[in-house]
């Protein structure tokens, strides 16, 4: 069940009010890394383009289609992601083309674009009300503040995609199948505690009362309870440029670790920094998902080198997966436009996927907010395409009932490629609080 006001953490209860705080940070720190996300319109993300459609070769879905909608953000300032709905339709297109539709039935997607405002997410919200979509998924969008309350108003699910703001992460229409920040650093610290074995960590957190707040109760807290109590706390400006002090001072007493609580151009600059200083290469500089996209790595130049990062799907470089396999076939087969590999392109490939098998549990004549809603609230250990298995009971995140799916794998970057370290998924979240 979904409550609001005093919500379970780890055991204890915390005020709404005290977790919505640090979400602002992470919401924060998701929408500064997810704007650099698509900055390189000719790249290829490290992975295969697909440029050209091509004839699926399988069962062809015919009759009426089940439409869903889809909100993302494109040709915004603020951050563009087309690689996104390219992926969702290239998804689709397989789906109707090679795997029967939905139970025989062709699944549509229709899409409404959003350019980082309120207003335009008010209006796609509004837009996907009045077509009356089985449910909305979502790409990545900057204003789910203003969009989610009217899905919520006219009972309309949101389901998949990754959690940036805090109405995404504790909405009791939002459903999503990875984590986003809420997984990412309670993951890191389990690693890093239980496989590492570290004993000495600095965590270089945003200044300010959030940053704090994240780093105490999403790493520092989480350590603590592994054992792990020599951290040390560097905060740094959120509009910082040159990291050299804050990274002399976390590498001082040469540390096991490093913890990155920043991303994007934040991520890169400590990389710079960490190169510039001559940093040892025995401490270990760990940094988010997020800032495994391609554009931080080229700015972090040879401070990338060895970076460790969480990633919450298989490596898109793990070809030998099927389902990985499969994502990088059909986006290269079915792709029209911006479709260009990426963490991003690869959420929402997996969303669709999942959201097909939701619809044939359900039962395509018997497709509705709560016939849907009770499939995903009993949801246990269900198959999560390229990722791991979603419960949408509330267990996996207590306090963020949204967040369906905790856990993460842990990468290394070096040599310009990534290596899973573990090749098993781990989650943190029971270390909280």
């Amino acid at each position: 069940m979904r409550v609001t006001g005093d919500v379970p953490w780890g055991g204890m209860l915390v005020r709404t009010k005290s977790v919505w705080k640090i979400l602002v940070l992470l919401c924060v720190l998701a929408l500064v890394a997810a704007a650099c996300g698509d900055d390189d319109d000719d790249g290829d993300g490290g992975g295969a383009t697909a440029t050209t459609a091509a004839e699926g070769g399988g069962e062809q879905a015919t009759g009426e289609p089940i439409v869903i909608g889809m909100i993302n953000q494109e040709d915004s300032p603020a951050g563009s992601f087309p690689e996104q709905s390219a992926s969702a339709m290239a998804a689709a297109e397989y789906i109707n083309n090679e795997l029967g539709g939905v139970d025989g039935r062709p699944l549509q997607i229709d899409l409404c674009t959003t350019v980082g405002t309120p207003e335009s997410s008010q209006t796609c919200a509004n837009e996907m009300v009045e077509k009356g979509v089985v449910l909305v998924t979502s790409g990545t969008d900057f204003g789910t503040s203003a969009s989610i309350p009217i899905m919520e108003q006219n009972d309309m699910l949101y389901v998949g995609g990754v959690p940036l703001l805090p109405p995404e992460y504790t909405s009791p229409n939002a459903f999503f199948f990875v984590g986003g920040s809420i997984a990412a650093f309670p993951g890191q610290a389990r690693w890093l505690g239980e496989q590492e074995g570290v004993e000495t960590v600095a965590i270089i957190y945003t200044d300010n009362e959030p940053g704090l707040a994240a780093a105490t109760t999403f790493l520092e807290g989480p350590l603590n309870k592994l054992g792990v109590t020599d951290v040390s706390l560097i905060p740094e400006k959120a509009d910082a440029t040159d990291f050299t002090a804050s990274v002399t001072a976390a590498v001082e007493g040469d540390p096991d670790a490093v913890m990155v609580l920043f991303a994007a151009a934040g991520c890169s600059n400590i990389m710079k920094a960490k190169e510039a200083i001559g940093a040892s290469d025995d401490i270990m500089f760990v940094y988010p998902g997020s800032c495994s996209d391609d554009t931080v790595i080229d700015a972090g130049g040879a401070g990338a080198d060895g970076a460790f990062f969480n990633m919450e799907l298989l490596l898109f470089t793990e070809e030998d997966d099927p389902e990985v396999a499969t994502y990088l076939e059909k986006l290269e087969q079915y792709g029209t436009g911006d479709v260009r590999v990426s963490m991003y392109s690869q959420a929402t490939f997996s969303a669709i996927m999942n959201i097909k098998t939701i619809f044939e549990e359900v039962g395509v004549d018997n497709l509705s907010t709560d016939t849907i809603r009770e499939f995903l609230l009993g949801a246990k250990d269900q198959p999560n395409f390229m990722a791991h298995p979603y419960s949408c009971d509330g267990t996996p995140a207590p306090g963020f009932a949204a967040v369906c799916n905790a856990h993460v794998r842990m990468v290394q970057y070096q040599d310009g490629d990534f290596t899973d370290l573990l090749g098993e998924w781990i989650s943190g979240t029971d270390l909280v609080g």
